[in-house]
């Protein structure tokens, strides 16, 4: 049973009587939306997947994207079940970062079709429990073990994250140089071995630059803060001072203030605010700011950062001591200025509370880039860099930064868990092919386990197979298709186009992923079929992905290309064998978290709403 109500604070009339619709899990309307729900992410999926626009209906904010996180975030569902299956891949996202459509399309696919079979829920369920507990075991069976201190390696898998969204529309050349960049950044991020910080992805920064091509994108050390024409700053001449002796020596000492230095600000300590008539509260504000402000220049403070506004008086006396003064930094930029100092946020201005709140810069300078001047704040001792990326668009930039996100998750992950998984659908098909022979073996003790019949059995487990081919089979769009080989199960690309007899089998022989290819033979290639069934080709492998696999560094090996040369039409051809792998982690999850929920969903026998 599953409820939904707005609430009495949401009623036209507060003591209305409730207004409840009910309806089964197998009406028209609960079908028909998981069906549309299934059917944008599968149009979202994979590296030839489409965008989706998303507006309100009130006209407002419209959004780009095909990131299941992006799309889900703004996606308005009406239907509690799709609530619960949005609010399960969002879980798993906030978590994980990336595999959200995988983990939408296998759950609603399941649902979908179990639905479809006319058996028992409970049933289909046990079933489904049963069978995912195989599917993991394929998976241990296949995952590759990770060699993080390979470039090339750790570069391809993120590739793999950020080519499946073609919104970022880069090149072979700028996807791979952007690649480059997040592992670049990811690594300055990593903190040595000898350093108590820990890791943390809020330590890469990023900047957005619109209107310059991506190609144009960098990595620096430290932070950069976009000088506007309200956040003074000082001449690019000044020297600020510098502490002058302690284990800080060298290093300029940062003050950081989250609240006004206008004048107007109340936050003092143990103060009665009585004025008489001749005394201005600003005046009694300023000099307290003065205080500090020279207790400030005593301790040999040489960045004062503040959230709001510094006022003008105390502005110029730091400007005359020779200290450099952020005001206006606003929330987002005052929280990378604590983190690239280690600085304490200070919340009053009475100088004798100052105590160990300072933070330290190793430097301070004003640089000019993109046509625009930033404040470049350093600190050798944190592990944190700036990703500035850039787009002609500000919906591609959008779409770039979560992608680039999503990727330096990923690398967070594959560092605490070194395993990925072949990718581009061939994990799916692997998994399917294989539950294929597992479910023909069954025996009766397994059945009576089960409590069902052969012919039950044969049913759920079939469809649950088929959903995962599904999966595989949604990374082809527009009529594009795809066989399979009897072997390594791995899958091999149809473009939308070619028919079945053409001489497509001679340009694509390698799989989807990259790791497995054939030799071309005089067989006839009326043998090859296509969807679920597979076609006979003598396989050979680049790469080992049995129990027994060795790492993937000798895949790149069979798989090099050259980045000077990408581009020329041999490169692009190239391009083509490039591997694809999926992090094991987020894959693992995903499938656990699918499965999991479209189980919760099948046991629902109605859904109650309050229209009032």
């Amino acid at each position: 049973m599953c409820a939904s109500s707005p609430g009495l604070g949401h009623r036209s009339l507060p003591n209305q009587q409730a207004n409840i619709k009910t309806y089964t899990l197998k009406s028209q309307q609960v079908l028909l939306a998981i069906s549309t729900f299934k059917q944008i992410l599968q149009s979202c999926y994979g590296p030839m997947g489409h965008a989706k626009m998303i507006q309100n209906n009130s006209g407002g904010y419209m959004t780009t994207t095909s990131a299941s996180s992006q799309l889900l975030q703004n996606l308005t569902v009406s239907k509690p079940v799709l609530k619960l299956m949005v609010a399960a891949i969002q879980g798993h996202l906030s978590r994980f970062g990336d595999g959200g459509l995988y983990c939408g399309l296998l759950m609603s696919s399941l649902v979908d079709t179990c639905i479809g079979t006319g058996l028992h829920p409970v049933l289909c369920c046990t079933i489904n429990e049963h069978l995912a507990q195989k599917c993991l075991q394929l998976l241990d069976s296949i995952k590759i073990p990770v060699d993080i201190a390979d470039m090339k390696t750790m570069i391809c898998i993120v590739r793999s994250v950020i080519e499946t969204k073609p919104l970022c529309n880069l090149t072979h050349k700028e996807l791979d140089y952007i690649s480059a960049l997040v592992l670049e950044a990811f690594l300055k991020a990593v903190p040595s071995i000898d350093s108590s910080n820990t890791m943390s992805m809020s330590h890469i920064e990023q900047l957005s630059v619109e209107g310059f091509p991506a190609h144009q994108s960098r990595v620096l050390d430290g932070v950069l803060l976009e000088a506007t024409k309200f956040m003074t700053v000082l001449s690019k001449t000044v020297t600020m001072p510098q502490v002058q002796s302690g284990p800080q020596q060298g290093q300029i000492r940062v003050a950081l203030y989250d609240i006004s230095m206008a004048g107007d600000s109340q936050n003092f300590v143990d103060v009665d605010y009585e004025f008489m008539s001749d005394v201005s509260a600003e005046d009694v504000v300023v000099s307290e700011m003065m205080r500090m402000a020279e207790r400030l220049v005593a301790d040999e403070v040489g960045l004062v950062a503040c959230q709001k506004v510094i006022h003008p008086t105390v502005k110029k006396f730091f400007k005359e001591s020779g200290v450099w003064t952020l005001d206006r930094l606003s929330r987002m930029h005052i929280d990378a200025v604590h983190k690239v100092t280690g600085a304490q946020i200070i919340s009053t201005f009475n100088p004798d509370l100052l105590g160990d709140t300072y933070g330290y810069l190793t430097s301070a300078n004003m640089i000019d880039m993109y046509n625009k001047s930033y404040v470049h704040l350093l600190n050798h001792s944190q592990p944190i860099c700036t990703m500035a990326l850039c787009s002609r668009t500000g919906a591609v930039l959008e779409e770039l930064k979560n992608v680039c996100n999503v990727a330096n998750q990923t690398l967070g992950l594959i560092l605490s868990n070194p395993m990925v998984l072949p990718g581009a659908g061939c994990t799916e098909t692997y998994i399917a092919s294989n539950l294929n022979k597992y479910i023909s073996s069954t025996d009766e003790s397994c059945l009576e386990e089960l409590r069902c019949t052969r012919a039950q059995y044969l049913t759920v487990a079939n469809n649950f197979a088929s959903c995962f081919e599904a999966v595989a089979m949604s990374l082809e769009h527009d009529r594009g298709s795809h066989v399979t080989d009897p072997t390594n199960h791995h899958r091999y690309s149809i473009p939308p186009g070619l028919s079945q007899d053409s001489d497509w089998l001679n340009v694509h022989n390698i799989c989807a992923c990259g790791i497995t290819t054939f030799h071309t033979s005089d067989e006839p290639q009326n043998h090859m079929t296509r969807r679920s069934e597979y076609c006979e080709l003598p396989i050979e492998k680049v790469g080992n992905i049995d129990e027994s696999s060795s790492p993937v560094t000798s895949l790149f090996e069979a798989n090099r290309i050259e980045s000077n040369n990408i581009g020329t039409d041999s490169d692009r051809q190239a391009s083509k064998k490039t591997v694809v792998l999926d992090c094991f982690s987020i894959k693992r999850n995903a499938l656990c978290i699918a499965v999991e929920t479209a189980n919760m969903v099948l046991r629902i026998k109605h859904t109650l709403e309050d229209t009032n």
